[in-house]
């Protein structure tokens, strides 16, 4: 008898042994089904702030052209297309509850005066290297956004002129406590160090995070970006055609923001909700926004500015030891507006090009190969007087849009 309750009572330890395994094994499912549910409503939630946005931005024009805030046949619409989303009938009732207050909520924010709404696609920006091209962001962001908590990192001699100015809302030289609480970083250093922040910052970056970079080279930081594990977090190339031949915060009230081309460069890493919502950024800043491939960008910017910087610093180079020193002194006397733009190029500091001219080699050294082709042509056009062939680089140069 004791063999027969020694064996039920094993029995029964092994069945409550067995429904505690069991048991956790589905509550650490239940666990990671709700980290699922977090990454879920932290995508809801930033794609809800980013509708509510837009819907300001309709209400805006509705108010401009008299138009009421309730637009009854677009609601039909949109919840149709919400209960189109499932075919469970379950799930179908539930879409249509949720966007019926989603609407409600829009009609509100129409209905709000204009003076009371916030459009913040990014609340809080962090910018890492604060000279030249990010102090002009910061600057312009400030200057169009100033509600937008804007963090700086960059060493503290570097941060404080910009501190002293109110431009940044946090500063320090690691980004390590600025990193978590943005939502959008951008990486405003020279070409190799973005490299260098973009391998730093990824280990530490987050799902909901989208970075950008203003390096004038798109392929390698690009590439760098879909090898990289992100954590989730988002990566957008760019490049801000603008600029100064200056270096430094200092120089940075000198930029020409407004009116700008920001050219982005998507990846693999960038979703079409994270390219519409940094487009739209962009654009409220003041810039003009075109979107191309890391590789088109890169041909198109070794002709448009690589190559005219570097046909710049030979002219320089070849008058430096051609003209004496009293010729060279009439130049700024009898200089027009094409040679100054040129000198100002002259002046361009030569570390930050060797960074961009070693990312951009191949592109930059074909566009060099061919213009010496093309001047050895003009020389022989010239020196043989043929006309025809030297109307015929002036026509070709003509047909460029």
């Amino acid at each position: 008898m004791s063999s027969i309750n020694n064996a039920a009572r094993w029995q029964s330890n092994l069945s409550i042994a067995e429904e505690a395994i069991q048991q956790q094994g589905q509550l650490s499912r239940i666990s990671e089904l709700r980290n699922e549910i977090d990454g879920l409503d932290g995508d809801i939630a930033r794609l809800l702030a980013e509708r509510l946005s837009m819907v300001q931005k309709i209400g805006d024009l509705k108010a401009q052209a008299k138009l009421p805030v309730l637009d009854n046949i677009r609601e039909v619409e949109v919840l149709q297309r919400a209960k189109d989303a499932t075919s469970d009938p379950a799930s179908k009732e539930s879409l249509e509850k949720i966007f019926r207050v989603i609407m409600e909520q829009s009609r509100k924010l129409q209905a709000r005066p204009k003076s009371e709404k916030a459009r913040l696609t990014f609340p809080k920006v962090l910018v890492i290297g604060v000279g030249l091209i990010g102090g002009s962001l910061i600057r312009q962001i400030k200057h169009i956004m100033p509600d937008t908590s804007v963090f700086g990192c960059d060493e503290p001699i570097r941060l404080l002129p910009v501190f002293e100015e109110g431009l940044i809302d946090k500063g320090d030289f690691d980004f390590t406590g600025l990193l978590p609480e943005a939502f959008l970083i951008v990486l405003a250093s020279s070409p190799d160090r973005n490299i260098r922040h973009l391998k730093k910052i990824a280990p530490h970056l987050k799902r909901g995070q989208l970075v950008i970079d203003v390096t004038s080279t798109k392929a390698t930081i690009c590439k760098l970006a879909e090898r990289l594990d992100l954590k989730g977090a988002e990566f957008i190339g760019g490049h801000p055609f603008m600029g100064s031949e200056k270096q430094g915060f200092s120089a940075s009230s000198e930029v020409q923001v407004d009116g700008a081309v920001f050219c982005l460069s998507p990846t693999s890493k960038s979703s079409e909700v994270s390219i519409g919502r940094i487009t739209r950024w962009l654009c409220d800043l003041n810039f003009q926004v075109e979107i191309m491939d890391a590789q088109t960008h890169d041909l198109v910017a070794a002709r448009i500015s690589h190559l005219v910087q570097m046909v710049a610093v030979a002219m320089g180079s070849s008058m430096n030891d051609s003209l004496t020193d009293d010729e060279l002194k009439t130049i700024p006397r009898i200089s027009g507006k094409t040679f100054r733009e040129l000198r100002r190029l002259m002046n361009s500091p030569a570390d930050m090009w060797f960074e961009i001219t070693q990312q951009n080699a191949p592109e930059l050294i074909h566009c060099l190969n061919d213009l010496r082709l093309k001047l050895w042509d003009i020389a022989q056009a010239i020196e043989t007087g043929d006309d025809t062939k030297l109307k015929q680089h002036f026509e070709r140069a003509s047909q460029i849009p």
